[in-house]
């Protein structure tokens, strides 16, 4: 069972956000091109991981798991943006704690490791 807001609201109560040192998750947009770059280079770098495991003789879902995490590899990214801020402003305003918006992104990445992982496991 999922807390409700109430329950979210006291958990992290002691981590009450200051607007001025909240950090627009719209910024996280500028840095598009590095994304983009790191997406390419991660590519590259996991096809010759899969290669030289598959050579290795590793089983099919080791490459499967790879495929996996590169995918997701944009939520990971903000992940590791937001890591270190101390309060992120969401675009309709709301700014969230550290804690919180922590909790919030790693349930994003990992509700889409495991949608894309069924997926990827039916066929």
């Amino acid at each position: 069972m999922l807390p409700d807001e109430d329950q979210l609201d006291r958990l992290f109560a002691d981590e009450a956000a200051d607007q001025a040192e909240a950090v627009d998750l719209e910024e996280f947009g500028s840095y598009g091109p590095v994304v983009a770059c790191a997406v390419v280079m991660a590519f590259i770098v996991l096809a010759i991981v899969q290669m030289l495991l598959f050579s290795l003789g590793a089983p099919s879902w080791v490459g499967r798991a790879l495929m996996l995490l590169y995918v997701t590899l944009p939520q990971g990214a903000v992940l590791v943006w937001a890591w270190g801020k101390p309060a992120v402003r969401l675009p309709s305003g709301m700014v969230l704690p550290q804690r919180r918006i922590r909790l919030y992104i790693g349930m994003v990445w990992v509700a889409s490791i495991l949608l894309i992982g069924l997926q990827m496991a039916r066929h």
